[in-house]
């Protein structure tokens, strides 16, 4: 069982870095990292600003329940991306894989709040 978490993980990552790839075309893994940051640095600015547009539309409960589910939603990305980068643990790849879930996990959070407010 845990083989098929190790395998699912590394395709997760696999996909995650070929859709990183045109934008982080770079030669090192120290570069490629570098840019992994600088990609989810531009997530948590959008989400951060799109965030505050709709709470400042919202009643004072709506802005409660919005506001508790955020910080719902950031453990879950946190602990899930941890645990995706986990499978490399110890090895270069692994804040670049980190990096690249907390894009991945951002951006698909921005589309929700998009859609949904």
């Amino acid at each position: 069982m845990k083989s098929r978490y190790a395998l699912i993980g590394a395709l997760l990552a696999a996909l995650s870095f070929s859709a990183q790839a045109e934008v982080c075309a770079l030669s090192t893994q120290t570069e490629i990292t570098i840019c992994t940051v600088r990609e989810y640095n531009k997530a948590e600015k959008r989400i951060n600003s799109l965030y505050k547009g709709i709470s400042a539309r919202l009643s004072l409960e709506e802005r409660a329940i919005l506001k508790k589910s955020e910080l719902a939603w950031i453990k879950y990305k946190d602990t899930t991306c941890e645990s995706e980068a986990s499978e490399y643990e110890g090895g270069s790849m692994q804040p670049m894989v980190r990096n690249q879930c907390l894009t991945r996990i951002t951006n698909a959070r921005i589309k929700w709040l998009q859609d949904n407010y």
